[in-house]
């Protein structure tokens, strides 16, 4: 049931678009806003609390739907919720339409395109030329594998209990930009949670790569100043890394237009990307279909 939910999940939110609107979480924002103007708490309770509640009313709804219909409605629950916590955006839509952008040479329009997507990762104004190619490595990480990591090991619960997490990072909410503690620990506490899943995604880039170079990346000692920016960093140069001998990485660029050229880095990207995803579910199906079999 778990592996067909993450597929379905997966095709939904390649294909369904009515109802992206709600994977901006901004009624979970307002519902913060509220909440934290009322409760004066700041730091790991406040953190605790913003995440806490939305995880124990997940629990208490799978817990509740887990038997229904002969776990129908746990698969269903689950669906929705996978899908939800893809959010908030498409990154392959996002991307073909970076690379559409660049073909017509719209300077506008390639700098909105570029923003919607170093927006995946809560960055704005980065250089494009390194900073498009290092969100779409991460974001492949916080917006799929850390959900799909999170959901395997807690259910609907998990993906909630992760996707709150990033969306206190990544989305600025009045209430939590006046707490600097509460920024803090949120950071921490996503820097916990995506520190496995970057790593398996980043050892899957290597498998799909230039594995060596991948490999000394990933092992390498780094300094950070919290743990999720030494994790994004830490797989934003293992796929750099993968990608030496790539198309538009491993070959002069000299004679190469710029819009060409990036064109390039942006579809070795994608590729990467999608085969490491394509190998981390692989396992995820093979492990499931270990489990069934035993």
């Amino acid at each position: 049931m778990a592996l067909i939910s993450i597929f379905i999940s997966l095709f939904l939110d390649r294909y369904l678009d009515a109802y992206k609107h709600l994977r901006e979480l901004e009624f979970y924002g307002n519902f913060l806003d509220k909440l934290l103007m009322r409760v004066r708490v700041d730091g790991e309770v406040a953190v605790l609390l913003a995440v806490g509640l939305p995880a124990i009313g997940m629990w208490l709804l799978q817990a509740l739907l887990g038997d229904f219909l002969f776990g129908l409605g746990w698969f269903i629950l689950s669906i929705v919720t996978l899908f939800i916590c893809f959010g908030p955006m498409d990154l392959e839509k996002e991307v073909e339409r970076y690379l559409d952008t660049l073909k017509s040479g719209d300077d506008e329009q390639i700098k909105a395109c570029e923003q919607n997507i170093l927006r995946l990762v809560g960055r704005k104004g980065a250089e494009a030329e390194d900073g498009v190619v290092t969100a779409v490595l991460v974001a492949a990480n916080t917006h799929i594998v850390s959900v799909i990591f999170w959901f395997i090991l807690f259910g609907p619960m998990g993906a909630v209990l992760y996707r709150t997490a990033l969306f206190l990072v990544e989305t600025p909410v009045a209430a939590i930009s006046t707490r600097d503690k509460m920024q803090a620990a949120a950071h921490r506490l996503l820097g916990i949670l995506t520190w496995i899943p970057a790593r398996l995604l980043g050892f899957a880039y290597a498998l799909t790569g230039c594995f060596k170079d991948t490999i000394d990346v990933l092992l390498q000692k780094r300094e950070a100043p919290d743990i999720y920016t030494e994790n994004c960093e830490r797989l934003a140069e293992a796929g750099l890394a993968a990608l030496c001998q790539e198309p538009g990485f491993g070959e002069s660029s000299e004679t190469i237009p710029p819009n060409e050229l990036r064109a390039e880095q942006v579809r070795s990207t994608k590729a990467l990307v999608f085969r490491g995803l394509i190998l981390w579910l692989a396992v995820v199906a093979l492990m499931t279909l270990a489990g069934w079999f035993a």
